[in-house]
């Protein structure tokens, strides 16, 4: 069976890296392997191999996935799926559930696939085939996130209402450059202006309990639902041209283009972080029947795969 690892997937007990995926013999292990696959119209065939498998894998474990080509006659499709955090359980885990995460998935795409006719100029029936395919997928979510933020109280350096273990109720605060005691509170002529203009800024207020106490017990006392949204648009592209008379020699290619853009929570009052993830990949193979019992497959493939991560500041 197939298992997930921290570090990746495991097939029939290898270890992660010892598996591999293809696609027309194109290997996506150097490549994100979810953005780098064809979109689930296109595959034709899916098979994982594992322990005593063909000489011709590299990997102990190994996923085999064959793209579709145009027949002689013409087919596609039209396809939607949805998602909606309606069908989710609220979350429990938490102090406290202020609101259930926004989460709304939506895939959609086209496939086509046939002949390549061009009327009154050629009939490729036999010969010249076709498919392409395009898919999207929205995905505006959102997920729950936690956080130890100082009080209200605190950031005015107030701590009045402050306790700890370390910190019992009576205990004075000391400047650090005269020793003297300076009771609950810093006074305002100490507190640098760098400094309160950076709490304000970038640490929210606490919304769970009371604001303006702090307890130094390690609980969250912030929560809020942020943005964890992603989106794709793909689309796959194969062309199949058959030679010579029983099909005795085949040209194909397959294009893939992929990107993947993806937001997540940048920390606090912080900026989002967005991702670009864009993959490309290219296969162009031949093959020979050169006797009933000689067959010759030559092939070449392109991979690439940029990610680009931006986090804005004004």
């Amino acid at each position: 069976g197939m298992q997930n690892d921290s570090s990746g997937w495991s097939l029939q007990g290898a270890l992660p890296y010892m598996s591999d995926v293809t696609v027309d013999g194109t290997t996506l292990h150097f490549t994100n392997t979810a953005n780098s696959f064809p979109s689930s119209e296109s595959i034709s065939e899916i098979r994982a191999d594992g322990v005593l498998a063909n000489a011709e894998y590299g990997d102990p474990g190994q996923v085999i996935v064959t793209t579709k080509s145009g027949t002689n006659h013409l087919h596609g499709s039209a396809f939607w799926y949805y998602q909606s955090s309606g069908f989710d359980a609220i979350p429990y885990t938490y102090p406290v559930t202020i609101s259930k995460p926004k989460q709304i998935g939506n895939t959609f795409g086209v496939s086509a696939g046939g002949p390549v006719v061009i009327p009154h100029f050629y009939d490729g029936h036999n010969r010249s085939f076709f498919f392409g395919d395009f898919e999207g997928w929205r995905y505006p979510a959102q997920t729950t996130t936690t956080a130890i933020v100082p009080s209200t109280l605190m950031k005015q350096g107030d701590f009045s209402r402050y306790s700890s273990p370390d910190f019992p109720a009576g205990t004075s605060l000391v400047d650090p450059n005269t020793g003297a005691s300076l009771g609950n509170q810093i006074p305002t002529t100490s507190i640098s202006p760098i400094a309160a203009s950076f709490l304000k800024t970038f640490y929210p207020d606490p919304n769970i309990g009371d604001p303006a106490t702090y307890t130094d017990n390690g609980i969250a006392n912030w929560q809020k639902n942020v943005d964890n949204s992603a989106s794709s648009n793909q689309f796959d592209v194969r062309g199949d041209q058959y030679f010579g008379a029983n099909q005795k020699f085949l040209l194909w290619g397959r294009f893939t283009w992929k990107n993947n853009p993806s937001y997540t929570f940048g920390g606090l009052n912080l900026p989002d972080k967005t991702t670009l993830k864009a993959d490309r990949t290219l296969k162009i193979d031949t093959n020979w029947n050169i006797t009933p019992n000689l067959i010759n497959e030559g092939g070449y493939a392109f991979t690439r795969e940029t990610n680009n991560t931006n986090i804005p500041f004004d």
